[in-house]
């Protein structure tokens, strides 16, 4: 049998290699679309930290709010089983988020211990009328009476104008 004689020193061809790294780089970045995401950090009360955080353990009532381009505001309530509808509709063919806010002061004296809100608004609700409902229902209106509650490490009654600051999408996937 014959050796074969190899050669250890040999030429690799990198040129290939370095043209698809000077097309894909400049691809990748160009279709990599930046965005910015900026937080608005609005803190609550410890007190009212507390409830939300035992609220999300033991939820005995949930808050529901549908909103609707052609009906208005529905408030559902769900408590033990219980269900209880809040309407608000349309004035003057545009969402009512003063009449939102005072209903909401309304379920807030029933379930002061209740922060957290369940959001659904359909597709046709444009952005800044999400906003609006977000801040409609987050801060009693000034001239109305805050409301009390219990704090549970103190015992102490907290008088608070929050209504509802947690707010959580119920329809992220869609209705």
């Amino acid at each position: 049998m014959r050796a074969r004689k190899s050669d250890p020193t040999f030429d690799l061809n990198l040129a290939p290699v370095l043209d698809i790294m000077v097309t894909v780089i400049p691809m990748l970045l160009l279709s990599v679309a930046f965005v910015q995401i900026r937080m608005i950090e609005t803190p609550v009360p410890q007190v009212v930290a507390e409830k939300i955080n035992s609220q999300d353990q033991h939820p005995r009532v949930s808050v529901n709010l549908k909103v609707s381009k052609q009906d208005g505001f529905q408030l559902t309530v769900f408590d033990n089983g219980q269900r209880k509808d809040f309407k608000v509709g349309l004035k003057q063919g545009q969402l009512d988020f003063d009449g939102l806010t005072n209903v909401a002061a309304q379920v807030k004296r029933q379930y002061a211990d209740v922060f957290k809100l369940e959001l659904a608004p359909t597709q046709t609700v444009v952005f800044d009328d999400i906003v609006k409902t977000m801040d409609s229902v987050r801060r009693m209106p000034a001239n109305v009476e805050k409301v009390t509650i219990t704090d549970t490490k103190t015992g102490q009654k907290v008088q608070t104008d929050l209504l509802f600051p947690d707010v959580v999408f119920a329809n992220v996937v869609g209705d």
